[in-house]
């Protein structure tokens, strides 16, 4: 599994398959003013880049990857101040509510 825990930050590491949205989902969910350390994530799957846009946690950490370095990460980044959408697990997929 790519998603970890630990001590209140989420890491992810290695290569992140879309199998592991689920997983960030959960850990966004139940974190309080999450944090997520790219520091060792060297593949980034489109379901879990889109998790982090929903979610919009803080970010920490430069990936080694130079696609995820030069274009996700400022990608995200550009994203902080918005806000956040309510996502919740819903069957197979999340469900959004907008105001």
């Amino acid at each position: 599994m790519s998603v970890r825990v630990e001590n209140g930050v989420i890491h992810l590491e290695g290569i992140c398959p879309v199998e592991d949205a689920e997983a960030l989902v959960s850990a966004l969910d139940r974190v309080s003013g999450p944090t997520v350390d790219m520091a060792a994530c060297r593949q980034l799957h489109g379901a879990m880049v889109q998790v982090l846009l929903v979610f919009r946690p803080s970010l920490r950490g430069t990936p080694e990857d130079a696609f995820l370095r030069d274009y996700v990460i400022p990608a995200l980044e550009r994203s902080e101040g918005i806000e956040p959408c309510q996502a919740n697990l819903v069957g197979d997929g999340l469900a959004f509510a907008t105001e």
